[in-house]
């Protein structure tokens, strides 16, 4: 599948069948530290503010990613997303979520975790997520 990528303000909006989430908090230039990870989500879980401030005033999402469905193959990484106010020791602090796209985060991971389908992370070093892409083969 081919995805056309445009740029509206600071926000990326992607135009195909699949979802693609990113922050309010996107900048609108392209980060050379970004790189993307493909594969399978596995164990996605969020993390509310109350367990760990850390993640930022609405909390945080953690996902790993493996190279095969139901966690199997070799596991490629750990991805952190945010919340606004987000500790930039865990955090990507150029890519941070409003609740109600952090919402829509998790519960497009654990969509494409449950069924089992191929999406790509960008992400930053040290699995700072800045956005994905929902069942996708690439972007």
């Amino acid at each position: 599948m081919s995805l056309t990528r445009i740029n509206v303000g600071v926000v990326s909006l992607v135009a195909a069948a699949a979802c693609f989430v990113c922050p309010v908090e996107a900048k609108a230039f392209v980060d050379p530290y970004v790189s993307s990870s493909q594969g399978f989500i596995c164990g996605v879980e969020f993390i509310p503010p109350s367990l760990d401030p850390q993640w930022g005033i609405y909390g945080g999402v953690y996902a790993d990613l493996y190279s095969s469905v139901n966690c199997g193959g070799s596991f490629l990484g750990s991805f952190v997303f945010c919340s606004e106010q987000g500790d930039s020791s865990i955090c990507n602090t150029s890519y941070r979520y409003r609740e109600a796209a952090l919402m829509s985060l998790w519960e497009g991971l654990v969509a494409v975790d449950v069924g089992h389908q191929m999406s790509a992370i960008r992400h930053t070093s040290g699995g700072k997520g800045t956005s994905v892409n929902f069942g996708a083969a690439g972007f």
